[in-house]
């Protein structure tokens, strides 16, 4: 069993949520599809083929500021290698993590 957390950095002053791409983007999942296709990129460098057998997972809208019709997402991947990772994955920095 593995665990992932990803928290992003786009407060309400984050110069990249102002483009104009963002702001209204033409693809479901918006800003968050646009952030997480990065973390992705990081799994794949860390742990190799990532040959991902199913997913459950719910996502939710928690900020206002951010653009899109998702923000927030919690989920669990099992891999075709046996293995289950669980994940969080927060873009609108709720709370206190600084």
């Amino acid at each position: 069993m593995a665990s992932l957390t990803i928290r992003g950095p786009f407060l309400p002053h984050n110069p990249y949520l102002q483009t104009s791409w963002r702001k209204e983007p033409s693809w479901y999942g918006g800003l968050f599809v646009d952030a997480f296709v990065h973390a992705s990129a990081m799994l794949r460098t860390v742990l190799g083929d990532i040959d991902i057998k199913s997913v459950i997972a719910y996502t939710s809208k928690q900020a206002e500021h951010t653009p899109g019709e998702i923000d927030t997402m919690t989920g669990t991947f099992k891999f075709k290698k046996q293995c289950t990772m669980r994940s969080f994955c927060d873009i609108c920095l709720r709370g206190s993590f600084f």
